[in-house]
């Protein structure tokens, strides 16, 4: 761990300098990317061949 401090405080510059912002950026965002990635739904629920009986919601019972 002493080692990795003395070598971001030699390399200090370089690392916060515009190149080495983007390049850290850049790795934080490709690891979120495959951390936070959305599984795919494995539920396939489709709307089709529905039909309405007897009572439908948001009707009385008069039809109106």
């Amino acid at each position: 761990m002493e080692e990795a401090l003395k070598w971001v405080s030699d390399n200090f510059d370089v690392l916060f300098s515009g190149l080495g912002v983007y390049v850290i950026s850049s790795i934080i965002a490709i690891v979120g990317y495959f951390f936070f990635k959305s599984k795919a739904s494995s539920n396939k629920v489709t709307m089709s061949n529905i039909n309405a009986g007897g009572d439908v919601t948001g009707r009385d019972k008069k039809g109106k």
